[in-house]
């Protein structure tokens, strides 16, 4: 009968000298072996983890016997590296919480390990920048959504709570409501501060892309799907644009979107001409890109050739800070500035969620208070009842005065 081992897995070598990653297998009662095709340790070590990560499923294990390590690579394995968009914004999280929470396990997801976790977030550690309460609160769910995952294939017994602040309460993230980094949700610019960030990208042909991704956003393309976007899902002489394209649906809807006036005349400037291979090559971009409607300015072999980009993170900031605008003049405000307008301009509700691309009516919802005939039939009743009590009391007072 082998030997008892600690570790799931363990390295042996074979009669070649080859590393191989070793098992008990107790279904069969044997130890089993994988060759890792390596002679040297510390490659054998690496491919021991990365062995480990693909193939140990356990069934109902305790929370102490699970590292919070497998949880995330189980949870990107499966989940996050399928997904059609946000594969990068969700592998940040997980790269976030790996460096946190290494070396621990499930059981040590204590409510005092999880605050001292909320304020390194806030406060920053290591390489890591400080975040708004707004980002933080999005890491969570990707660490609650991670172990449900694993909870929901019967690997966990148990998970324990997650709890997630809210990023509109600065007090429940140990803040207080002046400090500098907390996200106002409740703003939105002005047309005011628009121009100001237009005249600022105007006129310079390295923030060029940055006009063509505010007239997109303008249009209520959604930002994630900004860089997506090809000539080929848009047509100028309908003035409607199909921004979800080949890309499969998923609950963050995308539609076909009518294109305004301004923001058409801005992309019938733009070149439509495909970037070509050599460039694509020489800068290692999917030759799928080639024909992106936001695409910046550079050199190369000598010529001005437009180039498809990956964020606009950078050019975005610098725009903002030359234009002197607030940090919370972000691209993804300007979904909340186009269903305030719509809105506020009397466009019915069910044509604002069409325009948003939102599953759940109940998001749209947000915007109903500011239509001009919000309640209209409400407050016409009331104002019917109360002309009947009105008109009772000054016929009261005649009475009396008689």
């Amino acid at each position: 009968m082998p030997r008892k081992h600690d570790e799931l897995y363990w390295l042996t070598r074979n009669r070649h000298g080859v590393y191989c990653a070793t098992w008990y297998d107790e279904d069969t009662r044997q130890t089993r072996q994988r060759s890792l095709g390596t002679t040297d340790l510390r490659a054998a070590q690496a491919e021991l983890i990365q062995f480990q990560a693909t193939h140990y499923r356990p069934r109902d294990a305790e929370p102490e016997d699970v590292e919070l390590t497998q949880i995330w690579l189980w949870y990107w394995d499966e989940h996050g590296s399928k997904r059609p968009t946000g594969a990068d914004s969700l592998h940040a999280h997980l790269t976030r919480l790996g460096e946190w929470w290494a070396g621990r396990a499930v059981a040590d997801l204590t409510h005092d390990r999880q605050k001292q976790f909320r304020d390194a977030m806030i406060g920053g550690w290591g390489r890591w920048k400080p975040c708004a309460p707004g980002y933080a609160q999005r890491i969570l769910h990707t660490m609650r959504a991670a172990l449900n995952h694993a909870y929901k294939a019967g690997r966990l017994r148990t998970v324990p709570h997650i709890k997630v602040p809210d990023p509109a309460k600065p007090s429940d993230w140990g803040l207080s409501q002046e400090l500098e980094n907390a996200e106002r949700l409740d703003y939105v610019a002005t047309p005011q501060e628009i121009r100001r960030f237009l005249e600022a990208v105007r006129g310079d042909p390295q923030r060029a892309h940055i006009e063509t991704v505010l007239w997109l956003l303008l249009s209520c393309v959604r930002p994630e799907a900004l860089l997506q976007l090809r000539w080929e899902q848009i047509d100028l002489r309908a003035r409607v644009m199909d921004t979800r394209g080949n890309r499969e649906e998923t609950k963050k809807r995308r539609a076909k979107l009518p294109i305004p006036t301004a923001a058409r005349d801005h992309l019938m400037t733009l070149s439509r001409a495909p970037t070509p291979t050599e460039v694509l090559e020489r800068f290692k971009i999917d030759e799928a890109r080639a024909t992106c409607v936001v695409r910046r300015a550079t050199q190369h072999a000598g010529r001005d050739v437009l180039l498809p980009i990956t964020t606009v993170k950078r050019g975005w900031a610098a725009a903002r800070s030359l234009a002197e605008l607030p940090r919370e003049f972000t691209p993804r405000m300007f979904r909340h500035f186009a269903g305030t307008r719509m809105a506020a301009a009397g466009v019915p509700l069910l044509q604002v969620d069409y325009m948003l691309g939102h599953a759940i009516p109940s998001t749209t919802k947000r915007y109903v208070h500011l239509s001009p005939d919000h309640l209209r039939e409400a407050r016409d009743a009331l104002d019917e009842w109360h002309s009947v009590i009105v008109g009772e009391a000054s016929g009261g007072a005649s009475r009396e005065e008689k």
